[in-house]
């Protein structure tokens, strides 16, 4: 077994693809998973994690692809090249293979709309309906050949069938006649040879005329065809033999049909294949909690990361740095302490990466592509081989140093250890000098203090260790990184209960500098302990402090949820009062124009004053309505200086939604708008400008009974000279029921002087109109007797 072999195999990366074998559906799949084998090249590994990620989003969007148990075809389907006959059970197989691949395909159209690592896959796919539909319709899923297999057989079967219910009858009448029910052993049809029979009693055997097919073991019973049934056991025997002729030739048939989609079908099985093995090693993540870091460059991070094969619960997670400026890192500390677990995460992490599988650690780690992973891991004394721990590890090591190059990673546990310590740990030195030299990263554990102090001297090696405590006896698994560790022997021993005038000799006999050295390690992780204890309250707090700020946001959305919803509630009753005020305002338009056409029927026109002073207060009360303040209808502010605004323009009133003409700007920073004969006041915030009045031809929304636009400004005089008395009467009322609902208060009727005919006409109308407070004729400078001034009532009555 070559070194990177059993590299792979200490580091147990096939027990995690064992575990990559169960989350796949085919037997194909699982087997391809089990022989997994990683790879070194930067784009073939980060292809593996992109097709990974792909099945891994599809996944968390609740899209996985039907993926079904199907079984390798291919040697089926040479054979069948070869004009070989696939039985049923053959083309049963290639027929789920049929159905698989439609059903793959159809998700890919259906549920894959970008580009990602996948589409290879599904694209090579070739969908064959017309061949899955004829292997549906000849084989059932119970692996037979079905009667709509062909007419022929269809037919075949239906004699067959027709035959054996005669024979079926034949043999019941015997049964059922008494001359022969007593010779009977049972009163059942059965069959020998392919022939029915009846069981007849032994005794009986030359009363019963027939041929015997068979005996019992015990000689009692013999199973006879009556002769009377032996032309139709004939017939069946022949038709049975021509179904079987029948069906060797539909299986040719379809074995041919295979054979012609030989290389189509091989190829979607194997896609089928490494679709599911893809999806199971998104399923595996998911399960892990694992993610997708990244991959490339030169550094290692690894960002609270666990051994993929330590149950989640218990397993204590790392974090492991080595950035441009480190490519070697010491690992000490007391045995059991984790050490060797740190380097056994580490390798199995990178070759889980460079199978396209993601690692249970934080998505903000990298890894870079290495070319290999090297590892010495563990006691491989070899009492076969006659060799020690020592040897054992020495001829691993020396294994690695012919193999590796300057991108490889090198994991070594317990280095220089099983020797001489002044030996080992000088060799130890020269053996990771060796390797950074060349450009390598190296991962190295070890107890010489030796290797401590040249990792704290030499620049690009870092310490770490695996922090113990001492109070419980019990590792914590927690790696330190920058801090060299301690063995705690002597701490150990002394709470263990060892006497202490034993301890103390034993430290006498260290060489001081070692006492000094462990010392300052101590005083160092006594250090790191208390600043850890600070940074693990700050972290407490700041903790607190996210909560109080989650729990105070959470209470201002609930707030603002709930004047949410009460604004709403305002905002649909607001609308429904204006939607009532527009709603009057249409029912007082349509009672104008009946009254009008009363009006002009009859002499008096007074008759319609009560009507008019009616519609008149739902005219003020809509228009009341209308020019309410609503502006906190409107959810979008339209931010609109108010130098852009003029007379004339056109705007959208966003509480409302009404398209309308600006009138006037009013010195409250408010617009006077007026939409058909409805005027109403909005806040400059609550407009959006549609149209400028020197580019917009404006239309009222309000049409008058004889179907013409009303204007939005109404002028204050109406000029009725040169009219004949009945339209010079209907253009008066038309013009008072605009002068009302323009809110004016006083208007000049231009009627002349003349003969005062019209003058007549004119008082008379307004005499009887409801609309009118009082009116006059024009003084001096106003137009004398040729004009009538008149003051508009608003309340409803008449002077």
């Amino acid at each position: 077994m070559s070194i990177l072999n059993k590299s792979i195999e200490v580091l147990e990366l096939p027990a995690v693809l064992k575990m990559l074998s169960s989350k796949a559906v085919s037997d194909g799949a699982r087997e391809k998973a089990l022989n997994i084998r990683p790879v070194f090249s930067e784009a073939e590994v980060l292809q593996l994690n992109e097709e990974t990620n792909a099945a891994f989003e599809l996944i968390n969007e609740i899209k996985t692809p039907p993926l079904y148990r199907i079984n390798d075809v291919r040697s089926s389907l040479v054979r069948a090249s070869k004009g070989g006959l696939l039985n049923v059970l053959d083309l049963n197989e290639i027929k789920k293979l049929l159905i698989a691949s439609n059903h793959a395909g159809d998700f890919y159209k259906n549920s894959i709309s970008r580009e990602s690592g996948l589409n290879y896959y599904f694209e090579e796919i070739t969908t064959n309906r017309f061949l899955e539909k004829k292997l549906s319709n000849a084989i059932t899923d119970e692996n037979e050949v079905s009667d709509s297999a062909s007419p022929e057989l269809a037919q075949i079967r239906r004699k067959i069938r027709s035959a054996s219910g005669k024979i079926r009858d034949i043999l019941q009448s015997i049964i059922a006649s008494p001359s022969y029910s007593k010779m009977l052993q049972e009163n059942i049809i059965t069959s020998r040879s392919g022939r029915f029979v009846l069981p007849v009693k032994a005794e009986y055997k030359n009363s019963f005329k027939g041929l015997v097919h068979d005996i019992s073991s015990s000689g009692a019973t013999l199973f006879i065809e009556p002769l009377s049934s032996v032309n139709a056991n004939n017939e069946i025997r022949e038709l049975k033999s021509a179904e079987k002729i029948e069906i060797e030739r539909i299986l040719y048939e379809l074995s041919a049909d295979c054979a012609e989609y030989k290389h189509e079908l091989s190829i979607n099985y194997e896609m089928l294949i490494s679709i599911d093995l893809i999806f199971a090693k998104a399923k595996l993540a998911i399960e892990m909690k694992a993610a997708p870091i990244s991959l490339g460059g030169s550094n290692i991070r690894l960002r609270e990361a666990r051994h993929p094969l330590i149950d989640y619960n218990k397993v204590v997670p790392i974090n492991l740095s080595f950035d441009d400026n480190i490519d070697s890192m010491i690992i000490t500390g007391p045995n059991t302490g984790g050490k060797t677990v740190t380097l056994k995460t580490l390798g199995l992490l990178a070759l889980m990466t460079y199978c396209g599988l993601f690692i249970p650690a934080d998505a903000s780690s990298a890894l870079p592509v290495f070319d290999s992973v090297y590892a010495d891991i563990g006691d491989e004394q070899s009492i076969a081989q006659s060799l020690s721990t020592f040897s054992s590890h020495m001829k691993n090591i020396c294994e690695i140093l012919n193999c590796f190059s300057g991108n490889s990673l090198i994991l070594l546990d317990e280095l220089g250890a099983g020797t001489d310590p002044a030996e080992g740990a000088a060799l130890a030195i020269s053996i990771v000098e060796y390797v950074r030299k060349k450009g390598a990263k190296i991962l190295a554990t070890t107890h010489y203090n030796e290797l401590k102090l040249y990792a704290l001297n030499t620049e690009g090696i870092s310490n770490a260790s695996l922090q113990f405590d001492v109070d419980t006896l019990m590792p914590t698994y927690k790696l330190i990184v920058g801090i060299p560790g301690s063995s705690n022997a002597f701490a150990i021993s002394s709470k263990l209960g060892l006497k202490e005038e034993i301890i103390s000799d034993a430290a006498g006999r260290l060489d001081r500098k070692n006492i000094e050295f462990e010392d300052t390690v101590n005083e160092l992780n006594k250090l790191r302990s208390k600043l850890e204890e600070k940074e693990k309250d700050m972290i407490e707090k700041l903790r607190m402090i996210e909560k109080i700020k989650y729990e105070t946001e959470e209470k201002r959305k609930k707030l603002s949820e709930k004047l949410s919803n009460a604004e709403a509630l305002a905002r649909e009753e607001a609308g429904r009062i204006l939607s009532e005020a527009k709603n009057a305002a249409e029912d007082a338009f349509r009672e104008i124009d009946k009254m009008r056409k009363r009006s002009r029927q009859s002499v008096e026109y007074r008759a319609t004053n009560d009507e008019r002073s009616e519609v008149r207060r739902k005219l003020n009360e809509a228009s009341d309505v209308l020019s309410r303040d609503y502006s906190f209808l409107s959810k979008e502010k339209h931010e609109i200086d108010e130098a852009q605004i003029e007379p004339g323009d056109i705007v959208k009133e966003t509480r409302t939604g009404v398209d309308a003409e600006v009138i006037e700007l009013l010195k409250s920073g408010e617009l006077l708008l007026g939409s058909g004969n409805i005027k109403f006041k909005a806040p400059i915030s609550n407009v959006k400008l549609l149209k400028k009045k020197e580019d917009r031809i404006f239309e009222n929304q309000r049409v008058v009974s004889r179907g013409e636009l009303r204007n939005a400004s109404l002028s204050s005089e109406l000029d009725l000279r040169g009219m004949n008395s009945l339209d010079a009467i209907s253009a008066l009322e038309s013009y008072l029921d605009n002068a009302i609902m323009s809110r004016l208060n006083v208007v000049t009727v231009i009627h002349g002087k003349g003969s005062g005919t019209l003058r007549k006409e004119v008082n008379a109308f307004l005499k009887q109109s409801g609309y009118v407070k009082r009116f006059r004729l024009g003084k001096f400078g106003e137009g004398e007797h040729g004009v009538t001034v008149v003051e508009l009532s608003h309340s409803g009555g008449s002077d």
